[in-house]
C-alpha cells in the first residue's frame, strides 16, 4: 500500500504486545490523537500466532468522539 509512516498507528513500543486489543487500542490512540477526519477510510491489519488473519476497512465519522468507526461494515473484511 506504501503508506506513509505518519498514517500508521502504531503501539507496540508504549503497550507491548496486546493481541487481540491491538486493533481497538490502536483506534482508540488514533483517536485521542485526533487523527480521524470525517470520511476517512480506516484500513486496519492483524495477525493472531502467524496463522490467522484479516484486514478490514470502513468510513467513520470522528464526531462520535467515544466510538467513531462503531458502524464499520464486516462485509468489507479481506481474510
Amino acid at each position: 500500500m506504501e503508506l506513509p509512516i505518519e498514517k500508521v498507528v502504531l503501539t507496540v513500543a508504549n503497550h507491548g504486545n496486546t493481541s487481540a486489543a491491538s486493533i481497538p487500542l490502536a483506534m482508540s490512540v488514533a483517536n485521542s490523537e485526533g487523527r480521524f477526519k470525517t470520511g476517512d477510510v480506516l484500513v486496519a491489519e492483524a495477525i493472531g500466532g502467524g496463522l490467522a488473519w484479516e484486514v478490514s476497512s470502513c468510513a467513520g465519522n470522528p464526531a462520535r468522539a467515544k466510538a467513531p468507526y462503531r458502524n464499520c461494515d464486516p462485509s468489507s473484511r479481506a481474510g
